[in-house]
């Protein structure tokens, strides 16, 4: 076979055209590909370890704050004392506040599975303010009271508070 030289130029830069194509294709674009990948997975752990950062961050405020709780939720004493401590705190609150105490006695106790409720009923007198910061003080107590049901009346130019006060405590063996 007889070629010019042009044809040969052409046939010469044809192939070489085609080799760098095929360098391209076989070669640059899977190393760009991966490259491209790593700064993908780069990003995406960097993301990841900064989630985790916070999740960690998060976890130990949270145990802070259980441990700060469990400081505060007694291990279960005997009903009796417990009903003592509650009716005596309750009172103090209530004394703190400006409140007239009306009636503050034992409810119920109940059983649960790791826990005990005890209830107390409390009865009050005063204005909205005093009453308002008695709410208050049970509310946020250090042995964390909640209040169950509440009534209010009005009665002689008074307001009259009828409360039903919880109280949790863990026991340290559960019954089977």
């Amino acid at each position: 076979m007889n070629v010019n030289k042009r044809e040969r130029i052409l046939l010469l830069a044809t192939v070489a055209i085609a080799v760098l194509a095929g360098f391209q294709m076989l070669v640059l674009r899977p190393l760009m590909g991966d490259s491209k990948g790593a700064r993908v997975r780069t990003a995406l752990s960097v993301r990841e370890s900064a989630r985790l950062r916070a999740v960690t961050d998060q976890a130990a405020a949270y145990e802070k704050a259980f441990a700060d709780i469990r400081e505060r939720v007694t291990t279960s004493d005997s009903v009796q004392r417990e009903i003592i401590t509650m009716l005596l705190a309750i009172e103090s609150l209530a004394e703190d506040s400006g409140v007239e105490i009306l009636e503050n006695s034992h409810l119920k106790d109940e059983s649960l599975e790791y826990f005990d409720r005890h209830t107390v009923r409390f009865r009050g007198a005063g204005d909205t303010e005093q009453l308002t910061r008695f709410l208050h003080a049970v509310q946020n107590s250090e042995l964390l009271f909640k209040i169950r049901t509440m009534k209010l009346r009005m009665k002689n130019n008074r307001l009259e508070s009828e409360l039903e006060i919880v109280r949790l405590g863990i026991r340290d063996e559960v019954e089977p």
